[in-house]
């Protein structure tokens, strides 16, 4: 999967640039605030349909930029021999997808069709921060490489926001027993797609635990193995098929009834979902140097990248924020080989252009200036 060409007109402080790129590693550079990361912002949008800074689309138009004020970005992709075009187009109340030219009526339909892997410093806090990140961290991973989860992953969110307004309603029937549907009419979606949810995370952190350890070892190979262990929010034990995964999250939302009706909230599902990540049996969110944190993260993002590869047959792009930023030199010295090796790369950074670019593999160096590119 090759991203071939960008178009991007109003987004941000990018008021108008085209540019070809080749399979190898790109490196932008400049300095801060010259439009950088608004580049990969861009190539994220068109990708996914959403930006990776904001929820708010009106903070990617031009701040100074007249009403009515439309952003556009067309990506044209090479995959398994065909080309295709993508393009987004946003104003400060919607946004549209196309695909091949055909308008798309739902924005989960581009997700996967040009599929990425972003490293920004901000990832710190997938091994820091909430729950609620490291869940994003699956979600965005499955959701490209399977059409089948996103639909599940949609169908827990609506059924979960609907029993929730329903809660705060102050609607008596819920929390009934789960087996009673025609007092919790949403225990039964609930269930059903909360089961397909948290079995395909499970399935996945399993398999990206494996790549993660390897990645670790040789990013930090001093500081003892990295463990991921998926912790479900829906009471799944490891061994459960998919019968023995119902009756278990049934049986926990009958367990909390009570306590959901208090408390006017669903308490159980994959929303509770978490990820435990240890180096050498601790902690990393608790114990973790900084660098231990961001390293883990690395490790963590070079595996997204592997598994879907492994499970689509197609190499995913990587978008790199801020390249090496914010480790030492032995880590990083280990980390930047990592990078490239034949997949595709756009990479940003501050620092030497030509020392990082070695490092990297880098085929091609762009100067950021002002929202400018500027070809070295």
């Amino acid at each position: 999967m090759i991203l071939c060409h960008l178009t991007i007109e109003r987004f941000r402080n990018l008021a108008r640039g085209e540019l070809e790129l080749s399979p190898g590693v790109t490196l932008f550079w400049g300095r801060n605030a010259q439009g950088k990361t608004n580049l990969l912002e861009a190539v994220h949008y068109v990708a996914t349909g959403r930006s990776f800074r904001t929820r708010l689309d009106r903070e990617c138009l031009p701040w100074d930029a007249p009403a009515p004020a439309v952003a556009r970005i067309e990506g044209r992709l090479e995959r398994g021999g065909v080309s295709h075009q993508l393009a987004v187009s946003l104003t400060d109340r919607a946004k549209f997808a196309w695909v091949d030219g055909k308008a798309l009526t739902r924005l989960g339909d581009l997700l996967g069709k040009l599929m990425v892997v972003l490293f920004t410093p901000d990832d710190i806090g997938i091994a820091a921060g909430s729950p609620a990140l490291r869940r994003r961290f699956l979600d965005m991973a499955l959701s490209q490489v399977s059409s089948a989860y996103l639909g599940h992953l949609q169908g827990y969110v609506e059924a979960l926001r609907q029993r929730n307004a329903a809660f705060r309603t102050g609607d008596s029937s819920l929390g009934a027993a789960p087996s009673e549907e025609a007092l919790d009419p949403w225990a039964g979606p609930l269930v059903t797609h909360g089961v397909e949810t948290s079995l395909a995370r499970r399935k996945a952190v399993g398999e990206l635990a494996l790549l993660s350890c390897t990645f670790y070892k040789e990013i930090a190979p001093g500081d003892g193995l990295l463990n991921v262990e998926y912790r479900s929010g829906s009471a799944i034990v490891p061994d459960d098929d998919r019968e023995q995964a119902t009756e278990h999250f049934r049986r926990r939302l009958n367990d909390a009834a009570a306590i959901e009706r208090a408390r006017r909230q669903t308490l159980v599902g994959p929303h509770r979902d978490d990820l435990l990540l240890t180096v050498g049996g601790r902690e990393v969110r608790d114990y973790g140097s900084q660098g231990q944190q961001r390293s883990v993260v690395l490790a963590l993002r070079l595996a997204e990248g592997k598994w879907m590869a492994q499970q689509t047959g197609e190499t995913p792009l990587l978008l790199v924020d801020d390249l090496g930023a914010e480790l030492d030199q032995d880590r990083r010295g280990r980390l930047l080989p990592l990078f490239g090796a034949g997949v595709q790369t756009l990479a940003t950074t501050v620092g030497d252009p030509r020392l990082l670019g070695s490092l990297i593999g880098a085929n091609r160096a762009i100067e950021v200036q002002g929202g400018h590119l500027v070809d070295a």
